[in-house]
């Protein structure tokens, strides 16, 4: 396997990783809020974002963005391991 190739899988479980931690993160801070605390704190979202008009427009560039920053996300890993990578093989001599 290449150094390009290793990078991008490297990439690939870090932004994974990264989503993993942010839904333990967000798992855990709804289980201390408790139930009733919780029900209240979505009722409150519901009413707020979609109570209302729906804007299509809004939500496809909404989409668009968080796919550009998840997929940033991923390509500044994958350069940063790949970057990491090369100088370690340059330093090492080279080979597999």
């Amino acid at each position: 396997m290449n150094v390009r190739t290793k990078s991008r899988l490297g990439a690939i479980l870090a932004t994974g990783l990264l989503l993993g931690v942010s839904d333990i993160a967000i798992h855990a801070t709804r289980h201390a809020m408790g139930k009733a605390a919780f029900l209240a704190s979505q009722a409150e979202q519901f009413d707020r974002m979609y109570s209302g008009t729906f804007g299509i427009l809004k939500s496809i560039v909404f989409g668009v963005v968080m796919a550009a920053v998840v997929l940033g996300v991923y390509e500044a890993i994958a350069a940063g391991l790949l970057a990491a990578m090369r100088s370690k093989e340059a330093v090492s001599g080279g080979g597999a």
